[in-house]
């Protein structure tokens, strides 16, 4: 089988990770194997969108057809048309995916009449005649007018066009099957068509040299540049005690500011360009390799270091290396701030023994990634297809159109129930705030009698995916349309703050492909659920017919008029509010609410009876939480905050957790703990979630350690370590989810009145409950309490006993099946 590896050649030509992927993969198919392989590189400059174009151009047109088998890895190499091509994916222009600046238009604005005609091929089904028709367009707009920001690099008519190239070059017709470089890449939204399945090949390195050898230094290699992070691995070692030195080797744009930044450290050296033999060496006597870059795709580095059997430091948000590393067993995976990496480095120093064990991890670790095992699934299968399909063309059947991985059918994630559609503004799976965690883990468990999709009405930077996320339930995300988002943010503007779930009902038609894929999912609905009654104008429109169960995660005129009051535009968003959620809770067929408090509130002002409503409390997966108190809580904590035993603050004993997402009562709570945190001075106050993105990024108490987003890994380990967990929130409806995790892990809770609202908390039993004012003294004697574990313990046994999903979601589900025809 003659095999062709296609790929573009960088402009201006540097050697890097994709280069010797490529390579490695050509020798190992000609060494190891009986077929043939060739390396075919085109050069393919993308420093703007003219050159990008006609990059794009090149490989479309490139005729390849006198091998067998083609693979393309990275754009715009998969444009090639050939009947037998497999997309072993490296990562597609992340500067036009995933890294997109989020303050650039995603699409070009039809009523630009300069692109008018371009935009009506690129919002048309995908075609290569109409990708030849698109390129001419955009290369004769950017040659006259060159410096237009619409027409810039990065910017909204490139990232369109390549999306809709890319969609070509992707298509399951043509990319027969799909193979991604590492979890991370399989994982991003939009890298893959929807339907397709994925199968990740972990790629090794070809250096030579590899092996185990001392253990006598840190050392790292890649470019010197912003994304490897270097800055933070450099101010964060420059906190480990002793004298174990850190190694740079590489060359970039960052080289001067880092050897500032190193600079009164002569631990630290940069070594620039390294030879491959001098690259072993170093890898051999690594103490560590510390690797901390920001989502990177895979990490060579990574496994380089796992075959020397040293072990890898990298963060939770590295991408491919933190997929390679499991924390504490074959290496460090830690949050990416100076205080976690310095943590992670000082036990490498002061732990004799540690390295050469993680190493050894590391080292098995590495031997399950194989060029051999790599070839063998590249190749597998391929060649006696291949002659079938030459064979049924010679008999004039024409080539065969089954492929090895085939797109899952449009409806081959049923499973013969009853369907039941849920409508949401925003993407479900994978769960992390509150609203997410609640639908996820309560859904879910609707399986046991229907089929469930959700439809979820995605932020401009989503893009369209559909993916079945557990047996009998299918995610489809249709992003909103750049108008719809505008329109979204002239409300944010006018009443200073986010009201996209709000107003999403009222654009909703705006969002034509979300409107398409809505028609054609409600089309053999059963029911419609609503998690939050802001898309019931979709239901009302598109199926009036369908039954509509309304699953109040909280009284939202309430929890509204408490946000939006005296605000502009306020009190028109309050009447909105409050007719969409009557008609919601009037309409409905099923009504639920969190606590007996919302059902009350919404019967009485909505007119319909209290008992009507089922009460679904937000509660917690008990058996997959681990409930840690006493003395083992106590040796948690120790342990988390050895980490920080290198920052300025010194004394620290405790720690205090506070989870919350970007909502504006965990906001406000979150600015109410930086003024209380100087007075619990011995405990360190942890914000995790996305509301530390509001809070100030200078100036914070010394004690305060903003988390940002955490993995589920981290929040797990904070779960079982802080002393106790927080919840001074003073606004919100329904129940408080985080409440019940907390209680369900065994740590004692300090909390407002507001904050255990809907639970049957009792003060000095299941919790501390204290008003803001003397919140901080609250938070002081729950330190000090030595009755924390019976605390802790009632805190479980009230959990498993009523918060539990798995006792919550089956009256759900029998509600729902009683009500439907």
């Amino acid at each position: 089988m003659k095999v062709a590896v296609v790929a573009p050649s960088p402009v201006p030509f540097t050697i890097g990770g994709a280069e010797r992927a490529w390579r490695g993969i050509v020798d190992a198919i000609n060494d190891g194997t009986e077929h043939v392989c060739e390396l075919l590189k085109v050069p393919s400059p993308e420093r703007d969108l003219a050159e990008l174009v006609r990059s794009y151009r090149m490989f479309l047109g490139l005729d390849v057809t006198h091998f067998d088998l083609v693979l393309t890895s990275k754009y715009p190499a998969w444009m090639v048309n050939h009947p037998e091509h497999d997309i072993y994916l490296f990562h597609r222009l992340r500067g036009l995916y995933d890294t997109y600046p989020g303050h650039l238009p995603a699409r070009v604005d039809v009523a630009d009449r300069r692109v008018a005609e371009v935009a009506r091929i690129l919002r048309t089904p995908p075609t290569r005649e109409g990708a030849y028709k698109a390129l001419d367009l955009a290369e004769a707009l950017v040659e006259r007018w060159p410096d237009d920001p619409v027409l810039g690099h990065p910017g909204p008519l490139g990232r369109e066009l390549v999306h809709y190239l890319d969609s070509i070059g992707f298509a399951p017709d043509e990319g027969r099957r799909y193979f991604s470089l590492s979890d991370t890449v399989a994982r991003r939204p939009g890298y893959f068509p929807p339907r397709v399945g994925v199968e990740v090949l972990e790629l090794p390195s070809n250096l030579a040299g590899l092996g185990p050898g001392t253990y006598e230094r840190f050392f790292t290699a890649s470019r010197l540049d912003g994304p490897k992070r270097l800055d933070l691995l450099i101010e964060a070692y420059r906190r480990v005690p002793g004298d174990v030195p850190l190694l740079i080797a590489g060359s970039g744009p960052e080289e001067a500011r880092l050897r500032e930044l190193a600079a009164g450290d002569d631990r630290v050296q940069l070594l620039g360009f390294v030879t491959d033999e001098q690259l072993a060496e170093h890898y051999r006597r690594a103490l560590a390799v510390p690797f901390i870059p920001l989502d990177e795709d895979w990490g060579l580095i990574a496994v380089e270091a796992m075959a020397s059997a040293t072990p890898v430091v990298t963060c939770t948000d590295s991408g491919g290396p933190a997929d390679l590393v499991d924390d504490g067993v074959n290496g460090f995976v830690v949050q990416p701030s100076t205080a976690a990496l310095a943590g992670a480095l000082t036990r490498l120093v002061q732990e004799p023994g540690l390295a050469e064990r993680l190493g050894t991890a590391g080292l098995a670790r590495s031997k399950a990634i194989t060029w051999e095992g790599v070839v063998k699934r590249l190749t597998a299968g391929r060649e006696r297809r291949i002659r079938r399909a030459a064979g049924e063309t010679r008999r004039g059947l024409g080539p065969t159109a089954a492929a090895t991985t085939k797109p899952v059918d449009n409806e081959g994630w049923r499973t013969g129930k009853p369907k039941v559609v849920v409508l949401s503004t925003f993407v479900i799976h994978p769960a992390r705030h509150g609203g997410q965690l609640r639908c996820w883990h309560l859904y879910r468990e609707l399986t046991d009698r229907f089929d469930i999709e959700f439809l979820c009405l995605g932020s401009i930077h989503d893009f369209t995916s559909e993916q079945v996320v557990a047996p009998g339930i299918v995610q489809r995300v249709v992003p909103r349309s750049f108008e719809h988002h505008q329109l979204e943010v002239g409300w944010d503007h006018r009443t200073g703050m986010a009201v996209g779930d709000i107003v999403a009902g009222l654009f909703v038609d705006r969002s034509t492909e979300f409107m398409a894929m809505a028609t054609a999912s409600l089309r053999d609905a059963e029911a419609v659920l609503l998690a939050h009654p802001f898309l019931l104008e979709v239901a009302e429109k598109l199926a009036p017919s369908v039954p509509v169960i309304y699953d109040a995660h909280n009284s939202e005129a309430d929890l509204k008029g408490e946000l939006l009051g005296g605000r502009p535009g306020g009190d028109e968003l309050l009447d909105r509010v409050e007719a969409i959620e009557g008609r919601a809770v009037r309409s409905s067929v099923v009504r639920t609410a969190c606590s007996t408090d919302d059902a009350a509130r919404l019967g009485e002002r909505y007119g319909v009876e209290e008992r009507s409503f089922l009460i679904v409390p937000n509660g917690v997966d008990v058996a997959g939480t681990e409930f840690v108190t006493g003395d083992e809580r106590t040796r948690n904590t120790e342990r988390f905050l050895a980490r920080y035993s290198t920052m300025a603050t010194r004394g620290l004993e405790h720690i205090a957790v506070f989870f919350g997402s970007w909502h504006p009562p965990n906001i406000e709570a979150g600015r109410r703990l930086l003024r209380i945190a100087p007075s619990v001075p011995d405990a360190l106050i942890v914000l995790a979630g996305g509301h530390t993105s509001a809070l100030p990024r200078f100036g914070l108490p010394a004690n305060v350690a903003p988390a940002g987003l955490v993995s589920d890994l981290v929040k797990k380990a904070l779960l079982r370590s802080a002393t106790i967990g927080l919840n001074p929130v003073v606004q919100g409806s329904g129940t408080n989810l985080k409440l019940v995790e907390y209680l369900a892990a065994g740590l004692p809770v300090v909390t407002t009145p507001t904050g255990a609202r809907g639970l049957p908390v009792v003060e000095g039993v299941h919790a501390r409950l204290a008003d803001l004012p003397e919140f901080g003294a609250a938070m002081t004697a729950s330190i000090a309490d030595p009755g924390r574990p019976a605390m802790a313990t009632a805190g479980r046994l009230l959990v498993e006993e009523s918060f539990d999903w798995a006792r919550i979601a089956p009256r759900l589900s029998a509600a729902i099946a009683a009500a439907l025809p």
